[in-house]
């Protein structure tokens, strides 16, 4: 609906799927832009033999002529701050961190600019970060949905949204925790800039009201 974001999370959490399922969400109108190693991502949908969804799905290549994770990069970032939807995952230890891992790409690529400005860009092209942590019982959840909202420092200033709280575990005989019990619970609200957006990117206002 307008506002672009990224899954994080450590190694196997399942992100890919997620990323899947929300673009199954989207508008068919909405077009979708990929960027892969390897094609994971099965998201086009057919319709009597037709593509009934706007799909383009990028891929790296290798030399002659190579197209580097970080060339497609830089176009994503560019396209997210002009109006387009990103949606990414990437392996990160917690939401902020995020943002230094999508800086970090940046740097490799060779952007002669500041950090500060690198992240300025970054923000602005992808506001939100959900985190997905693994809980001591085996289950993933998501731990965390932060909106950033500025620089301070060089490091990415925000709101946590919503927050995974454990209430308490729950242990077997053999002292290993079995079960986990928590809930998810609001934290803060979003910014009116964002939700000024969101409601431009066409969103109902019973979604925005989760936020509000």
């Amino acid at each position: 609906n307008g506002v672009s974001l990224a899954i994080a999370g450590s190694t196997g959490s399942g992100k890919t799927t997620d990323l899947a399922y929300l673009i199954s969400c989207l508008d068919k109108k909405k077009r979708i832009y990929t960027i892969e190693d390897t094609r994971e991502l099965n998201i086009a949908q057919y319709e009597n033999g037709r593509m009934t969804n706007r799909v383009v799905q990028t891929l790296t290549k290798d030399a002659p002529n190579p197209i580097t994770m970080d060339d497609l990069l830089k176009e994503a970032i560019e396209a997210g701050r002009t109006g387009h939807v990103i949606i990414s995952t990437l392996h990160a230890n917690s939401a902020v961190d995020a943002y230094n891992r999508i800086l970090s790409m940046c740097v490799a690529t060779g952007l002669q600019l500041s950090e500060n400005k690198i992240l300025e860009f970054i923000l602005e092209a992808i506001p939100i970060v959900l985190f997905k942590r693994q809980l001591p019982d085996g289950r993933r959840v998501y731990d965390e949905i932060f909106e950033g909202t500025g620089i301070k420092g060089g490091k990415v200033i925000g709101n946590t949204l919503y927050k995974y709280e454990i209430e308490k575990n729950i242990y077997g005989t053999d002292g290993q925790i079995e079960k986990v019990i928590g809930h998810h619970k609001k934290v803060s609200k979003m910014s009116d800039e964002l939700l000024h957006r969101l409601r431009y990117g066409g969103a109902s206002e019973d979604a925005i009201k989760q936020f509000m």
